[in-house]
């Protein structure tokens, strides 16, 4: 987009992309709000830096910063994609149950990538990535990746602030239920 189109897309939207963006961070300093009312244990706010959201079917780098905080198993944060939650987990311990769990109950919202090669996508539905269970169990066993991250992304356009913090939290609980029943290593975060 020419420079002079980009400045009259600003100008015409200008309110929508204030909002936008005032709706980004309350959402997360909202959900953060609420962990702390928990007995999860949650970091300061941030303006996160070296993101990628989705357009299209491929990853693209935010030069912009975004609000996040970690907690003590990833980070929670909201990009253009959604309200987001990410854990860490020791890749070796994943199993096909714990991962046919997740995507039973999540399905479209969930996406499993590398921790070190974090484009890499095991599963990834809005790109198209999806494999059975057994195959990205096998597919990141053969990436030798040593932490796989699994993100949850809500999308909080249209839903009500407090319903969508307490969809997050809920998700959070199912998702580490699931982990202990299944004897998942989580990475902790100092």
């Amino acid at each position: 987009m020419k420079m002079e189109k980009l400045s009259n897309f600003v100008q015409t939207n200008k309110k929508s992309i204030h909002k936008l963006l005032n709706r980004m961070w309350y959402t997360v300093v909202y959900t953060r709000k609420q962990l702390l009312k928990t007995n999860y244990k949650v970091g300061k706010m941030e303006c996160a830096k070296s993101g990628y959201t989705l357009i299209g079917e491929k990853w693209r780098r935010m030069w912009y910063p975004y609000p996040a905080f970690r907690w003590e198993y990833g980070e929670i944060g909201c990009t253009l994609d959604g309200l987001f939650v990410t854990f860490y987990f020791e890749g070796k311990t994943l199993n096909e149950k714990f991962i046919e769990a997740l995507i039973n109950d999540f399905g479209e919202q969930i996406v499993i990538y590398g921790g070190k090669e974090f484009l890499t996508d095991f599963w990834n539905p809005k790109r198209g990535i999806t494999p059975k269970s057994q195959e990205i169990i096998n597919n990141i066993k053969k990436s030798k990746e040593k932490i796989i991250q699994i993100d949850l992304t809500f999308e909080p356009w249209d839903d009500i602030i407090d319903r969508l913090a307490s969809t997050l939290i809920i998700s959070i609980d199912t998702v580490l239920k699931f982990a202990f029943n299944n004897k998942i290593k989580l990475i902790t975060l100092e």
